[in-house]
């Protein structure tokens, strides 16, 4: 008896049902859920894309384990995720969700994990998906003869063993319970490109631990920790033959780090029997660093040609490299209560989250050095134009950019909801609800950057059984629905960023593969000069968070 469009899930109904194991392929089981674009999501190899929920962004989902908050504030296209073992309950809500929920315009993903009970049970799993029973991954070559494109096999390809040993039960019996589960992993990735190929290997454990404590017969505490730590380490090469097996010269090795660890407390009050109170505490840490050698070796990359390739030579590794610290920490808060009240089921809550978020990076060796051919009366920015008579011959430049952003900025969302579910009839259920929320982003100087006080969401939603065996609904629905600015906003539009660009011509490659000038530079653009700007020069006072009815 819901107004929302819902699909809930067990585990014992995801385990009868062929499909990936992870959150974003169950989640894909939802009407209204689409795969997103694979360009979007998580960076390394255990995460996957995310799924576009109800028509809106990948970006614009939101995602909860054991009622706190995971979703990734930096954009938006990352959560914090349990071993797929430990979950009990998958929940999708793709529209019509109540006031209980913000903070998305697509739906709302929330996972309930295992619990131990009164009886001791454990087991453990195990997963195995070889890279022999997969598909070959292709690459484009153009056949001499015909001049046709074709696709040719490459080697490589994903050998991805996951395994679980779980266990739960009583340490007092009828008081005191415990669950858990660690997860263990050997994911191998080889991949073969144009230019240079590369082997990874991901071996990260992860556990979840989930303790509850009935305290009394009214009061119940709940502890939920969980780590989803991960850390691909790869080593690359130059290819002697583009896409094939033969290595060159050795790159140098890289690691990337994501994930974190997670601590949530609930308490819950049984007042009376018709009234409830809960207050949930939690913090989550998140993790976005990357190393690699030659980071101290300048990006070098050669644009006369499609597609773009490394110059000979040079020896980067990875052509951004980010800050050490780069990572995000939310702190949140929630107080919620649930009254029946005769046909009126009523709810309302608060909540509040402070997330920091450290982020920055600059290019390999500090600046990047990219090869252009322009034909005359090209413009090359910002106003110089090239030389020469129409239909002329082309000119080679080299484009020096220096690059670097970054710092820490706070990010403050808060909101307050009251709704009320109505049993009209049997049959028929009304439900109405409004939230209020605000968003407060601070720049890298900790100034105020977007304060936005007091958005009104109201919700209406109504649900009919038409034949009163719960096995047909008509409902209907809606509302207004806010997201917050993505921390990203305030790293590229308030941090204190650094770019340069500066034209040179070009006279050939020195012997560490960095193109060498000729003559001073024909051209400079300073599009950022490394100062934090003034709020008021890049945001409009009045800007109002993105939102959706």
């Amino acid at each position: 008896r819901s107004t929302e469009s819902a699909t809930n899930l067990s585990k014992a109904e995801i385990d009868r049902i062929p499909v990936t194991r992870n959150v974003t392929a169950v989640t894909l089981l939802a009407p209204g859920a689409v795969v997103g674009d694979s360009r979007i999501g998580q960076t390394t190899a255990r995460a996957g894309n995310v799924p576009s929920l109800g028509g809106a962004s990948p970006a614009e989902n939101a995602y909860y384990v054991n009622g706190f908050n995971v979703t990734n504030i930096l954009n938006g296209v990352a959560f914090s995720q349990v071993p797929f073992e430990a979950i009990a309950d998958l929940s999708v809500k793709t529209g019509g969700y109540g006031a209980e929920y913000g903070r998305s315009l697509g739906g709302a993903v929330i996972v309930t994990t295992k619990r131990g009970t009164n009886e001791w049970q454990g087991g453990a799993s195990v997963s195995y998906a070889p890279k022999s029973l997969r598909g070959s991954s292709v690459y484009p070559e153009r056949n001499a003869s015909t001049l046709e494109w074709e696709l040719k096999e490459r080697p490589g390809g994903v050998d991805d063993l996951t395994y679980n040993v779980f266990g739960g039960g009583p340490i007092i019996k009828d008081k005191l319970f415990v669950f858990g589960l660690v997860q263990g992993s050997k994911y191998t990735s080889e991949t073969y490109g144009l230019s240079s190929q590369t082997k990874l290997k991901n071996n990260t454990p992860q556990y979840l631990v989930k303790v509850d404590w009935n305290v009394t017969d009214r009061n119940i505490f709940e502890l939920t920790a969980f780590s989803d730590k991960s850390e691909d380490k790869s080593e690359s090469w130059t290819s002697t033959t583009p896409y094939k097996e033969p290595k060159g010269s050795f790159i140098g090795p890289s690691t990337a780090t994501s994930g974190g660890n997670n601590v949530v407390g609930k308490w819950t009050s049984l007042i009376t029997d018709d009234l409830s109170i809960s207050a949930l505490y939690g913090v989550g840490k998140y993790s976005r660093s990357e190393s690699a050698a030659g980071s101290d070796c300048d990006y070098a990359v050669d644009q006369r040609v499609a597609p773009t390739i490394r110059i000979p030579g040079s020896c980067w590794v990875v052509a951004n490299i980010p800050e050490p610290t780069n990572g995000d920490k939310r702190t949140a808060f929630r107080l919620d209560a649930e009254w029946a009240l005769g046909i009126h089921k009523l709810k309302a809550g608060l909540d509040r989250e402070t997330i920091k978020v450290s982020d920055g990076s600059q290019r390999s060796g500090g600046i990047e050095h990219r090869l252009f051919r322009r034909n005359p009366g090209q413009r090359l920015t910002p106003d110089y134009v090239v030389p020469g008579a129409a239909g002329g011959p082309a000119v080679d430049y080299i484009r020096t950019r220096e690059f670097r952003n970054g710092g820490k900025f706070d990010t403050i969302n808060s909101a307050w909801y009251v709704e009320d579910a109505i049993d009209v009839t049997r049959n028929l259920v009304v439900s109405l609800g409004v939230r209020n929320e605000s968003f407060n982003n601070k720049n890298a100087s900790g100034v105020d950057f977007i304060n936005v006080k007091n958005t009104w969401a109201p919700r209406v939603g109504m649900a009919w059984d038409l034949t009163g065996d719960a096995k047909n609904k008509l409902y209907a629905n809606a509302g207004r629905y806010y997201i917050p600015v993505m921390a990203n906003t305030n790293v590229r539009l308030s941090g204190a960023e650094t770019d340069i660009q500066t034209w040179y011509l070009y006279s050939g490659n020195n012997t560490n593969g960095i193109p060498n000038p000729t003559g001073g530079a024909v051209s400079t653009n300073v599009v950022s000069n490394g100062v934090a700007p003034n709020p008021l020069s890049v945001v409009d006072p009045n800007i109002k968070p993105l939102f959706q009815d």
